[in-house]
């Protein structure tokens, strides 16, 4: 009896190949399996250096839970439309936001703060009307709007008084 260099099968004296993996007898095994070489010299084999790599008959993993997601592949759930975003309320959302920058930087945005408000409202209206999305940006282009045309008025009102007074 010997062991089959490649799958560690036991095979008789005079097998001619390896039922288990059809390895022909007096064939080379792959490189790194079979006898490991013995003492330089003594013609004997040493011991052990047979057997396949761990992995060729090892057992499947397990999988446990649903496939993960592949974006790229085929799902058995339909993906629903995707849903229009209003365009006036990305546009009362960015005016708004512009006339933040603009008061800041030279003054000239509180004439866009009104335009970005009356804008979210539009929006707000239409969005009620069709369905489509932009809900959060109309609103923030309202409350930004208004907020900077009130500060606006604020300090009209502080500069009239302070100009009254002196």
């Amino acid at each position: 009896m010997y062991t089959c260099p490649v799958c560690a099968n036991m095979l008789p004296d005079g097998a001619v190949y390896c039922a288990r993996c059809n390895w022909l007898a007096g064939a080379p095994g792959p490189a790194g399996y079979g006898p490991a070489p013995g003492p330089p010299g003594s013609g004997a084999p040493g011991a052990g250096g047979y057997g396949p790599p761990p992995y060729l008959y090892a057992d499947p993993p397990t999988v446990v839970g649903p496939p993960p997601f592949d974006a790229g592949g085929w799902s058995p759930y339909p993906m629903p439309p995707a849903r229009k975003v209003n365009g006036l309320a990305i546009g009362a959302m960015c005016t708004s936001i512009g006339a933040i920058v603009l008061t800041l930087a030279c003054g000239i945005g509180v004439l866009a703060a009104p335009v970005g408000a009356v804008l979210g409202h539009v929006s707000l209206s239409q969005i009620k009307q069709t369905g489509e999305d932009g809900r959060g940006m109309a609103l923030a282009g309202i409350i930004i709007g208004w907020a900077l045309t009130a500060l606006l008025a604020v300090g009209i009102v502080l500069i009239v008084v302070l100009a009254a007074s002196s």
